[in-house]
């Protein structure tokens, strides 16, 4: 999480920008946060640059609907979503490249990726024009 939102951080403008960490799935019990959940904001917090203005939120339900009505009701430019190096996207996340108003940017973390495979293809599932 810390390098996709040190990555994010390059493209913030301080004071006109806001970086919203969302967490999905983020309680153990109704109203208390996991501790997965926690270190990920801490993490993410750390990460940030200098004065940047950050905002928690966490969500208790999937993915796809809850990022979807944050974006919209954040007014978010854009959505960025993560996932290891060797892994493909997940089903969720062609869900959320199709239902998503914004624009859905995937950070893959290519430090997790072995020495052997230097670029995994990203399908396109849907195009907008």
């Amino acid at each position: 999480v810390s390098l996709m939102v040190e990555y994010a951080c390059r493209f913030l403008t301080f004071p006109n920008d806001v970086l919203i960490l969302a967490k999905t799935r983020a309680f153990d019990k109704p109203g208390q946060p996991s501790m997965r959940t926690n270190r990920m904001m801490v993490q993410a917090r750390m990460a940030a640059c200098g004065p940047m203005r950050v905002e928690e939120r966490m969500y208790a339900g999937k993915v796809v609907p809850e990022l979807c009505q944050a974006a919209k009701t954040e007014l978010a430019d854009i959505v960025m979503v993560s996932t290891a190096g060797e892994m493909p996207i997940s089903k969720e996340t062609e869900e959320l490249l199709l239902a998503a108003k914004s624009s859905v940017l995937i950070y893959r973390n290519k430090e997790l990726m072995t020495t052997a495979q230097d670029s995994l293809p990203i399908h396109v599932v849907g195009e907008v024009e």
